[in-house]
């Protein structure tokens, strides 16, 4: 029982010592103002400002600077007023002196920007004729190239033929075909020989030997 009391009592104490950290947070404020719902603080409670003493000799002359300051700020806005209506005039005035300039201006302009485009034209065609000139002579470069090309597969091609031409004679055909098959009957190849160092062989193979008989 005494346990059971002594846990109630230490949770109660728990509770009211989060409480005043609860309360002492909450009146916590941004910039340090005090919020409307705060009350007085109990040394200015009964605390009463006291009118700041004034001088009647300086009010006085503060309020004489005033009237000269306002004075003088109201002559040079009047005037300030004046020029700029004045200045609004003579534009008015002279607006169609503005727009006369503003044409010359504008027709020396156009006069300028067509004379740089002329002078942009000849040096395009100038550019663009000897781009042609080059793209001329690489094409007729391209051109000899592909015909001597043409001309070496022709002479290649040639060259084959004729070497085909040469090799006819030794084309089995239907009319030597016995020929050639009597003659691989009665030759023999033997490789039971030595080369020296010029191609040459060494020795009387039995190849040759057969030949001979």
């Amino acid at each position: 029982m005494m346990s059971c009391l002594n846990t109630s009592v230490s949770c109660t104490c728990n509770l009211f010592r989060h409480s005043n950290k609860i309360v002492n947070y909450n009146l916590t404020f941004v910039r340090f103002r005090k919020p409307r719902w705060v009350p007085k603080a109990p040394s200015k409670i009964f605390k009463v400002r006291e009118p700041t003493p004034i001088d009647p000799v300086e009010a006085e002359k503060m309020m004489e600077w005033n009237n000269h300051y306002n004075t003088a700020r109201k002559s040079v806005q009047s005037y300030l007023v004046r020029h700029s209506n004045e200045i609004e005039r003579k534009k008015q005035g002279n607006i169609d002196e503005i727009t006369l300039s503003f044409d010359q201006i504008y027709a020396q302009m156009t006069a300028k920007n067509n004379a740089w485009n002329a002078k942009t034209a000849k040096i395009r065609e100038r550019e663009m004729a000897s781009i042609s000139e080059v793209e001329a002579i690489r094409k007729q470069k391209l051109a000899e190239r592909d015909i001597r090309e043409l001309e070496e597969i022709r002479q290649e091609a040639k060259k084959k033929v004729l070497e085909a031409k040469d090799w006819k004679e030794n084309f089995i055909t239907e009319e030597n075909l016995d020929d050639a098959l009597e003659e691989m009957l009665n030759s023999r190849s033997d490789y039971e020989f030595a080369l020296n160092h010029d191609g040459t062989t060494t020795g009387q193979t039995d190849t040759e030997e057969h030949n001979k008989t």
